[in-house]
């Protein structure tokens, strides 16, 4: 498949860990088009933090577990 724009998902960066089973890994979720990052969001559930980020916005980091996240393009 040749797709222009899809989601990428890496759900255990760190495999190593993970198999450890001691909860220090990420998901990480890209959204892509054209072969380039449009957003960007990790999730590190063992320290209860979430960072995003596009272009437009820059990097962005929450504490405190998942929570909602809303990301308006303009």
């Amino acid at each position: 498949m040749n797709w222009e724009t899809y989601w990428l998902i890496d759900p255990s960066d760190g495999p190593k860990k993970l198999v450890k089973k001691n909860g220090e890994f990420t998901v990480n979720i890209a959204l892509v088009s054209n072969h380039q990052s449009i957003v960007g969001v990790s999730y590190a559930s063992a320290f209860g933090v979430t960072y995003w980020g596009d272009k437009s916005s820059g990097a962005h980091k929450a504490e405190g577990g998942i929570g909602k996240v809303i990301m308006v393009r303009s």
